[in-house]
């Protein structure tokens, strides 16, 4: 998946990047030059990653390594092992003309996930009735890695119901009472910090009298 970054029109912020995403998987980190940057059309390179786990990312190409920095920009792998520590870094480029590293800032976590459904409610219910649903929250790039303390969000149509943290099974349960007559839809919904994208799960059931 690829990550563009050109500090003169993208919002400020960190950019996220994920445990495990190696191989065809691997992080692109694109990066294009301000249109007045000095650096344009000059020779740019990884220079070093700072702070927190560092040594689980290997860059491609690799530091020293120069290339023109078009006004397309540059991209460099970022393979990152799925052993690695959650962490603030910062990924560093060198102008083979400057003495000073650009920072690019990071975050290195689980921050793309999958969402499933555990427990779904029961076809029927009666008004009054506990509903219990449950789902699952996983790594996306790491099979079988189950993530703790990831907000849920539960929602009835836009009435927001509660908001709550995955447990250390990277289980999410909601416990509610069927007060609506009918069809219902509960959704359950997560947000994930590498592409800002939300990931929603619809359960329905039906409530009546009884």
């Amino acid at each position: 998946m690829t990550i563009k970054r050109n500090p003169a029109t993208n919002a400020p912020g960190p950019v996220y990047i994920c445990h495990g995403a190696t191989g065809q998987q691997c992080h692109v980190l694109k990066v294009i030059p301000e249109p007045d940057s000095l650096w344009a059309g000059n020779g740019v390179s990884f220079h070093d990653i700072t702070g927190g786990d560092g040594s689980s990312i290997v860059v491609n190409p690799a530091a020293g390594e120069y290339r023109k920095f078009e006004s397309t920009g540059v991209s460099f792998e970022l393979d990152c092992s799925a052993d690695g520590k959650d962490g603030e870094l910062q990924f560093r480029l060198r102008s083979e003309y400057s003495a000073n590293a650009y920072p690019i800032e990071l975050r290195l976590g689980d921050y793309l996930r999958k969402l499933s459904t555990r427990l779904a409610p029961p076809e029927f219910v009666s008004r009054g009735d506990e509903v219990k649903i449950q789902v699952a929250v996983e790594s996306f790039y790491i099979a079988g890695k189950m993530l703790g303390g990831v907000t849920v969000e539960w929602w009835r149509g836009d009435l927001l119901l509660a908001t709550l943290p995955t447990d250390d099974s990277g289980v999410g349960t909601f416990i509610f009472t069927a007060d609506t007559l009918g069809d219902n839809q509960i959704f359950a919904k997560i947000f994930n910090q590498y592409d800002d994208s939300v990931l929603s799960l619809e359960h329905n059931f039906k409530s009546c009298d009884g």
